[in-house]
């Protein structure tokens, strides 16, 4: 979303009239389905497979057999499994095809509107989702090796937090609410009711569970989005950036036409520079663009979010022990495609 958003405000950049597309992205109706995309995600992403379980780690409860134990957590895994497949269908099926990095959100608008039966899927997880979350906690939250191996750990102060561009639950655990989607709302979260859970210590327990909380959120701001989701189109209507409808090809050459410029060619926007950053599940991801005119960025940067987090990992790991190094890199939940340089 956060490329996208770079391009939809940079074509309207300049004075050149022709460039500024009528509606925008925040203002097509199909701004709820990019939410309710981008909280799939987001579930997915703050799955506990991501929030720094230890290799090897044992969560034998004192007095339960290993027996027992065994098949408690087969079933938790399971269900892991199970959860994240059901993300993967939604995806797959719903929004274009692939499993990461989707093409559904595009500059002015979305590449279509949902079919009928993603209504009931997505009700049927936000339906099922809160028990899972109350397994994953039952099972972790309050087992004493767990905390004994995270609580004290990886600690990040708010103000170390800040001096070194953490974002995301890194920095949420540290104590700051801060967060983009309440600072500086964009799509159409600023019409949603929901909690930026923080922590205390800032240490690796807490950053636990601020992804716990959130993906109790972003529930919350699902269930707004499917209820308030308005009719109406889900594209700009300007040719010049968006695709024209298939039937259109077929009976119009000036459609024929601007559909095969835009394939081979795409749009042009007018000279100018802008900086659009989203709350990504780990932190700020931003895009600066910066045009020439062409139809192609002079200049684009990228504001990773796991480049930025990883760079408190020598302060946050000062002093622990080497095992518990690993712990502390699955706290900070970081992406190796973003710290790549």
């Amino acid at each position: 979303m956060a490329t996208v958003r770079a391009g939809d405000t940079l074509g309207r950049v300049g004075g050149d009239e022709e460039a500024v597309r009528e509606r925008p992205l925040d203002e097509i109706d199909g701004a709820a389905i990019c939410t309710l995309h981008g909280f799939a995600q987001r579930i997915l992403a703050a799955h506990p497979f991501g929030v720094g379980l230890p290799p090897g780690f044992e969560v034998l409860d004192e007095g339960r057999s290993a027996a027992a134990f065994d098949e408690r957590w087969d079933g938790f895994v399971d269900r892991l499994l199970e959860d994240a497949a059901l993300q993967d269908v939604l995806r797959r099926l719903l929004v274009s095809g692939v499993r990461m990095h989707t093409s559904f959100i595009r500059v002015g608008g979305l590449m279509a509107d949902v079919p009928a039966e993603f209504y009931g899927m997505v009700e049927e997880v936000v339906k099922t989702f809160p028990h899972h979350i109350d397994e994953y906690e039952t099972l972790i939250t309050g087992n004493p090796i767990f905390r004994e191996r995270t609580q004290g750990l990886g600690v990040l102060s708010a103000e170390d937090a800040i001096n070194y561009g953490v974002t995301g639950p890194t920095l949420r655990g540290s104590g700051v609410p801060y967060d983009l989607r309440k600072a500086q709302p964009y799509s159409s979260y600023d019409q949603f009711d929901f909690d930026v859970p923080i922590g205390r210590r800032g240490d690796i327990y807490d950053r636990y569970l601020v992804r716990m909380r959130e993906m109790r959120e972003s529930l919350r701001i699902i269930e707004q989005a499917m209820a308030g989701l308005p009719e109406g189109p889900v594209n700009t209507t300007d040719r010049k950036v968006a695709l024209p409808p298939r039937n259109e090809i077929n009976t119009s050459m000036e459609s024929l036409i601007r559909h095969f410029k835009l394939v081979t060619e795409g749009f042009r926007v007018p000279t100018g520079t802008v900086y659009q950053a989203v709350e990504s599940p780990r932190g700020e991801l931003g895009f600066l663009l910066v045009s020439d005119g062409s139809n192609r960025p002079y200049r684009c940067k990228v504001r990773a979010p796991s480049f930025s987090n990883l760079s408190a990992l020598p302060h946050m790991a000062k002093g622990e022990l080497l095992p518990d190094l690993v712990a502390v890199i699955g706290s900070i939940d970081i992406v190796l495609g973003d710290v790549d340089r």
